[in-house]
């Protein structure tokens, strides 16, 4: 018999669609998915200050033209 690994993306989907289960069955998320939420509350202030929501609009985000990009060589 084998055994088939799941890729993130199913293992997330997976996550998602027990949590809106959840959320419309019971109007709460699951244990999981609240200490997920609340990790990211703890990690917010480590956060880099280029990742503000207000830098979202590329317009207003950092100029990364300084970074050299990255070359392939043959």
């Amino acid at each position: 018999m084998r055994f088939f690994r799941r890729s993130p993306a199913q293992r997330g989907a997976k996550f998602i669609c027990e949590n809106l289960k959840a959320l419309v069955e019971t109007g709460k998320a699951t244990m999981g998915g609240r200490m997920m939420l609340f990790m990211f509350s703890l990690m917010a202030p480590m956060t880099p200050k280029a990742a503000l929501s207000s830098n979202w609009p590329l317009e207003r985000a950092p100029d990364l033209s300084e970074i050299p990009a990255a070359t392939e060589e043959a």
